[in-house]
């Protein structure tokens, strides 16, 4: 699969992220029966389909309407084919659909790993349920994603904003620094990591505004937003940075631009 981060455009028919609850297994077990099955045999070394491909190639060209279309039509064909449940999901969770993508991570958790790219489900699993509201699920998703790609610099970055969200600022930090040189090594190799970079400039940023060491927060989230200048989120905290240091014109320019992003109330 190919190395994707978070972000994406508003699903039309995106659920709003709050915990939602499917049927079956709670996350915790679904992840601990999942990575018994990765552990004990890796998956199979063939390339994904033909289709599966399709719809990751529009995902790398930034074109998500297609991948949404390549995507519903795999699914359509093939309902209960793990790859195509795979792409579904991960689809849905870049779009904004959460809730949508989780029963079809988790169809294809289920099923790892038995089919290409099932490696990395733990991964958007993890990811997504971060989302949802469970910080449990996400971070056993997580912690097993590393322990079967050890200092895999997506997984750190989502376990850092995690460690963000539960108030672990120093924890969160640490997994920023320690993705830099995984990501620099697929930046080299040509694989499209600027996303991610993005968001690990963000979530430094935010863990050393937290900490009060203000000019390298804002130094990192100025990087951040010229990485990636489509995450209001990253305007907002770049505003308190430059608004912390004195710089009234500086945070005024940052409001105005997340203002800008922020869908209309």
């Amino acid at each position: 699969l190919l190395a994707l981060g978070c972000g994406g455009d508003a699903d039309p028919g995106a659920a709003s992220a709050t915990a939602i609850e499917t049927a079956g297994p709670a996350p915790a077990e679904r992840v601990a029966t999942a990575l018994a099955a990765l552990r004990s045999a890796p998956p199979p070394a063939r390339p994904p389909a033909e289709e599966v491909l399709a719809v990751h190639r529009a995902l790398a060209a930034g074109d998500l309407a297609r991948a949404r279309e390549l995507s519903a039509a795999l699914l359509a064909r093939s309902p209960e084919d793990p790859e195509a449940a795979l792409a579904r999901g991960i689809v849905l969770f870049l779009s904004g659909s959460y809730g949508n993508a989780r029963p079809l991570l988790e169809q294809a958790l289920a099923a790892a790993p038995g089919f290409p790219g099932a490696d990395r489900i733990l991964y958007f699993y993890g990811s997504c349920l971060t989302r949802l509201g469970d910080g449990a699920g996400a971070r056993a998703a997580l912690e097993g994603q590393l322990e079967l790609l050890p200092e895999d610099g997506d997984t750190l970055v989502a376990l850092g904003e995690l460690d963000l969200q539960e108030g672990r600022t120093e924890e969160a930090l640490d997994r920023f620094e320690r993705a830099r040189p995984s990501l620099a090594t697929e930046q080299e190799r040509g694989i499209p990591v600027q996303a991610s970079l993005a968001r690990l400039e963000a979530g430094a940023g935010a863990a050393l505004l937290q900490l009060g060491r203000v000019e390298e927060a804002a130094a990192a989230l100025e990087h951040s937003v010229q990485l990636d200048p489509s995450r209001p989120e990253t305007w907002y905290a770049l505003s308190r940075a430059r608004l912390r240091l004195g710089d009234l014109e500086g945070a005024s320019r940052a409001v105005g631009r997340f203002r800008a992003l922020s869908p209309p109330r």
